[in-house]
């Protein structure tokens, strides 16, 4: 099945747009709230392949966050360690469920870091979803 990554390609350089330019808190705060949608397209369509091509594995929970990251990282469909991967969660949730400058900063370090592996990420299925 063909599956539309449009979205999740936009989300990305949308991202890295907002971290190519000079750090403001407004620019801080658009690149984390770039860095969350980019964070959930890729989690969404990193479970939608292992869902769609690999259903079959009797262990596998599609709604366990960490089930997925665990299986994206036998497939190979991310790099990155899983601690890593909790790393982007809780900055994901760190600012969704309260504000800080702290946090924003935080968030932001985390942000820049992810569009590397989010680009990865991106790549791999577009080059195996068919």
């Amino acid at each position: 099945m063909k599956i539309d990554l449009s979205l999740f390609e936009k989300a990305i350089a949308s991202l890295e747009e907002v971290l190519q330019l000079e750090k403001t808190p407004i620019i801080r705060d658009s690149a984390i709230q770039r860095f969350e949608y980019s964070f959930e397209f890729a989690v969404k369509f990193m479970r939608r392949y292992i869902q769609e091509n690999y259903s079959v594995m009797s262990d596998y929970d599609s709604n366990n966050f960490r089930d997925v990251i665990r299986t994206a990282l036998q497939l190979n469909i991310t790099k990155k360690s899983f601690e890593t991967w909790i790393k982007y969660r809780d900055a994901r949730n760190k600012t969704s469920h309260g504000y800080s400058e702290k946090a924003a900063e935080e968030v932001y370090e985390v942000a820049q870091e992810f569009l590397g592996e989010a680009k990865l990420v991106y790549q791999f299925l577009k080059n195996h979803f068919k």
